[in-house]
């Protein structure tokens, strides 16, 4: 396994060798991003994450800061299946990573704002349950949110999302 600053940069590089995905890419005929987002592109930019209280068991790591602990450097960006998922590896200037222990008794908030590129890595450890509640807090004109999550055995992840309707482009993978 590549060391993280390498899997990044090879996820960067992987983006930009295939770009958006078009109607041409099996996955993407229903949907054609380079038209979608037209001569602008994906934005590059960092876009914004905040997290709501966080329930005993959970750990947070900012992904911007340096020394990620083991459990970020064994699981983030292990799998990049697409380019999009690559370029929010790659390219995010921002993103969070949260570990969960043990059992949760109270949601946790995970909201993503502003246009750009944000990652985030879910670890729930063996026998952990986790009840998370993804908000997209604004309308911005294009985000690729990169979500990985990691489930160890038995462990109990419900996910609910929730986005405002937009005219611009939200990808979360």
């Amino acid at each position: 396994t590549l060391a993280l600053p390498q899997r990044r940069e090879q996820a960067a590089s992987l983006y930009r060798a295939r770009g958006l995905p078009n109607r041409r890419v099996e996955g993407w005929k229903y949907s054609d991003l380079k038209v979608a987002l037209g001569e602008a592109g994906l934005s590059e930019a960092a876009a914004h994450w905040a997290v709501g209280p966080l329930p005993p068991g959970v750990e947070l790591f900012d992904l911007a800061g340096p020394d990620a602990p083991q459990w970020v450097r064994e699981h983030l960006g292990v799998q990049v299946p697409n380019a999009l998922s690559a370029a929010s590896l790659g390219l995010a200037k921002s993103g969070v990573a949260l570990r969960v222990r043990g059992k949760t008794e109270l949601p946790l908030a995970l909201d993503f704002s502003h246009p750009g590129q944000v990652r985030a890595l879910i670890v729930l450890d063996e026998g952990a349950s986790l009840t998370l509640l993804e908000r997209a807090g604004d309308a911005a004109p294009s985000r690729n949110v990169g979500l990985e999550i990691v489930l160890g055995a038995g462990a109990t992840l419900d996910h609910v999302r929730i986005a405002p309707a937009t005219a611009g482009v939200t990808v979360e993978q």
